[in-house]
């Protein structure tokens, strides 16, 4: 029985030091996340492309005992001002664990048909993701019920009170709807 006891405080004691490299490494991807959000926001006010669409590593196959935080929940909760290249906010981002708002500034009039909205936003960038989507589903990847999907609310006069994007599933899809809604929005909003 003794060695019983002295197996199950060593396994403990593994577990506990297991656990403490486990919040290191979810505090040290955080901290890598949040970098590279800064530097495509940098990016952007630069040029078009984001960091993850300039570089984008090949995946290295990670083994570790515990599930790996998916992209999507290690962004869980964050913000993001939509701005005008003169700093003046348009609108803001909120990133949920699989839901993404985009909300306008109350004094900012969107209209829904817009042609860069329309036609670039929701015609080009969801476009393409929800038919990279409807593969996945085709080829098994993925369910049916996690496909990237949308929902525009609209005030009486069509114009974009909000949007709200389900299921984006990646980091690389996230900055890649920030970048394009930000830039729809100074283009629909560029002073003429």
């Amino acid at each position: 029985m003794k060695e019983f006891a002295e197996l199950r405080e060593l396994i403990s004691e593994k577990i506990d030091n297991l656990q403490n490299k486990i919040k290191e490494l979810q505090n040290e991807l955080n901290s890598y996340t949040n970098i590279l959000i800064k530097i495509d926001s940098i990016l952007e006010k630069e040029s078009f492309k984001t960091a993850a669409e300039i570089y984008e590593p090949e995946p290295k196959e990670v083994k570790l005992e515990t599930k790996p935080a998916k992209p999507s929940e290690a962004i869980i909760d964050k913000e993001f001002e939509i701005k005008s290249s003169e700093d003046k906010i348009l609108g803001k981002m909120v990133v949920k664990k699989d839901t993404i708002m985009i909300t306008p500034t109350s004094n900012i009039k969107v209209p829904e048909n817009a042609p860069p909205f329309k036609t670039f936003f929701l015609g080009r960038i969801l476009k393409q993701m929800e038919d990279e989507d409807q593969e996945s589903i085709k080829n098994g990847k993925i369910d049916k019920n996690q496909a990237i999907s949308y929902e525009i609310t609209k005030s009486p006069e069509n114009f974009i009170q909000n949007i709200i994007i389900k299921n984006y599933r990646s980091y690389n899809r996230m900055i890649k709807i920030l970048d394009t809604i930000s830039w729809t929005f100074r283009t629909i909003l560029k002073p003429k």
